[in-house]
């Protein structure tokens, strides 16, 4: 083999090594902008699953405490404020003989008194919410009324 012949086998070699690292280049810049282009995709079907789980731990938060009143008609919300009702005379019952093993015992048990006070006011808080939202309702029910009839 001559020199010429070397240098032509290698021309042609340095061609299609050129050529395949082309053609490599292109199928990594494919696959790169496939994968940008899943990306956003994948970014929005997680956004999207993270703000359900918000909004489903949002909804079990409201109806922990009966305050889901979009999915309540009067009927449940009354059936809440006498749960709430109830649950608040029980504190309240409840704090009366802890002021009755006070006088007995003289010991200190003035804390939880005030915790159980506190409780009935926190249930008593939940009452006046839903009976807000009823007159936010009711008004709401009214200017809607009024702007039919106008």
């Amino acid at each position: 083999m001559n020199t010429s012949q070397r240098g032509d086998d290698l021309s042609k070699f340095s061609d299609r090594f050129k050529e395949r690292m082309a053609e490599a280049n292109l199928k990594a810049e494919a696959k790169k902008q496939a994968r940008d282009e899943e990306r956003p995709q994948e970014e929005a079907a997680h956004a999207l699953a993270q703000s359900n789980k918000k909004a489903a731990q949002d909804h079990a938060a409201l109806e922990k405490y009966g305050l889901n009143l979009d999915e309540y008609d009067q009927k449940t919300i009354k059936q809440k404020n006498i749960d709430n009702i109830r649950r608040l005379a029980q504190d309240l019952l409840g704090n009366n003989f802890i002021k009755f093993g006070m006088a007995l015992s003289f010991g200190k048990v003035e804390e939880q008194a005030k915790i159980t006070y506190l409780s009935a006011l926190v249930e008593q808080n939940w009452i006046l919410i839903r009976q807000q939202e009823q007159v936010i309702k009711l008004l709401e029910r009214l200017t809607n009324n009024i702007a039919e009839n106008s």
